[in-house]
């Protein structure tokens, strides 16, 4: 981790379980792909941590759906404040790059999130966790200006 930090990077650790995620950030993970997806997130401590630590949650409910806690996982971090980005894994597995998005964002409304949250989760979310801050922004365009 500590390369990655070196060179202004996030790095984020691939957990499915309460105990990997907290061995995770404790050893200096700025994000968790997948989350806790197993078992239900019932250490309320570890989601102060992400708190505490600026943690950014990224669930790939489009591949752990069948997981009968992973939603409910996700409404716990979102509903506590915990950073939620939007796009782990959508290039892999079954599907399509581009129709798991679509699908990952419908699976997060479900699970509680607000489309506006999603939104986020999918823009500044996801840019936050690139550390692109060039990306990730939903504005109006800047009307032209004319010079005469």
């Amino acid at each position: 981790m500590e390369a990655g930090h070196e060179r202004g990077l996030r790095v984020t650790v691939h957990t499915t379980q309460q105990a990997a995620a907290r061995e995770a950030i404790e050893a200096g993970a700025d994000g968790l792909e997948h989350g806790v997806t197993v078992e239900p997130l019932t250490d309320h401590s570890l989601i102060d941590l992400m708190l505490e630590r600026g943690i950014t949650y990224t669930p790939t409910l489009w591949m752990d759906d069948a997981h009968p806690d992973a939603r409910g996982n996700l409404e716990k971090v979102a509903e506590a404040g915990v950073h939620i980005a939007l796009g782990s894994d959508t290039f892999s597995g079954r599907g399509l790059f581009g129709a798991n998005t679509l699908e990952e964002a419908a699976l997060m409304v479900a699970a509680g999130m607000t489309p506006a949250q999603v939104l986020a989760a999918g823009t500044s979310g996801a840019s936050r966790q690139c550390v692109r801050p060039d990306l990730g922004a939903v504005a109006p365009a800047s009307a032209p200006t004319c010079s005469y």
